[in-house]
């Protein structure tokens, strides 16, 4: 992770990128995950039965299985319909909960196997590329995380996750919008539940999908440090 980091990024950065790394390494060490496809996209998890619906995102796939990160937890052995969210592209499966561990304080990590037939990575993995908007300086890394982010004055707080991450910044994916030219305090969640807080700023923003919206932020530089600190944590909530 180290040799990926931008000369420029902050020590905050580094420490962040090492943290989630670390995390990283904890799950796939602990889940055994090494055949997933790290794939991160909004999941909408329904009942058939009922008015049951939440909200999450994939931290990876595999042609019969999704692993899910949600605000609420679920049972195993319990059968729901995944919609898998990527841009305009739509892929819907009823799928098997396998098991379910919590993710931080206010979050929750499940496995789920697809019931109805398989899905073709490949053809996701391609789709998924043809989203990027920049050129990278820097290779980003596919982590899934919870991110709040936190405006300034009276505006909402914003719960979105990382599409992916590097030193340079991060592509959040929330289902609500950021003004472009904005500071705003990232929270990043971690799995243990703590929170990494960063200041940066919102350089692009895009539609994603009927009911997402894809944000593009700048972590500073250390040229740029005093900049992004004149936006404070204190005047940001």
């Amino acid at each position: 992770m180290l040799g990926k980091l931008s000369r420029f990024a902050s020590p905050e950065i580094e420490r962040l990128l090492k943290l989630l790394e670390a995390d990283e390494t904890s799950y796939e060490t602990e889940l055994r995950k090494s055949d997933r496809e790290k794939l991160v996209m909004p999941v909408s998890v329904s009942s058939s039965e009922s008015d049951y619906h939440v909200r999450a995102f994939s931290k990876d796939l595999s042609s019969c299985g999704v692993c899910l990160i949600s605000p609420q937890p679920f049972s195993s052995g319990m059968e729901m319909n995944l919609e898998l969210n990527l841009d305009n592209l739509l892929w819907r499966h009823a799928a098997e909960c396998r098991w379910n561990k919590k993710f931080g304080s206010e979050y929750w990590i499940s496995g789920w196997l697809l019931n109805d037939g398989q899905l073709d990575v490949d053809v996701i993995r391609d789709a998924e590329m043809m989203i990027e908007c920049n050129t990278r300086s820097t290779k980003r890394e596919k982590y899934a995380v919870p991110v709040i982010v936190h405006q300034k004055r009276d505006l909402p707080r914003v719960h979105a996750f990382t599409r992916n991450l590097s030193g340079d910044g991060v592509d959040l994916i929330s289902n609500q919008d950021v003004p472009v030219n904005s500071f705003c305090k990232l929270d990043f969640v971690r799995s243990n539940g703590e929170e990494c807080k960063m200041i940066a700023e919102c350089v692009w923003s895009k539609k994603y999908g009927k009911e997402h919206w894809m944000t593009g932020w700048e972590f500073p530089r250390l040229s740029r440090i005093s900049d992004f600190h004149a936006a404070s944590f204190e005047d940001l909530g």
